[in-house]
């Protein structure tokens, strides 16, 4: 369920707007999820292709 941000009544998944001041409700909660996982993982992901480039490129 959706909580309207500015007068916090509640609403179903499917709604776009709030019913009692017709503000916009905010993304759904697995979207900011998927969001900061994808962040998570580019995070880690740039973090070992440095590892690896630093592991051949400097002087031994």
């Amino acid at each position: 369920m959706k909580r309207c941000l500015y007068c916090n009544h509640s609403h179903a998944d499917s709604a776009a707007e709030c019913e009692r001041c017709g503000m916009a409700l905010p993304e759904s909660e697995a979207s900011s999820v998927n969001r900061k996982q994808r962040w998570f993982v580019l995070f880690w992901l740039a973090l070992v292709v440095f590892c690896f480039v630093m592991f051949f490129a400097l002087p031994r």
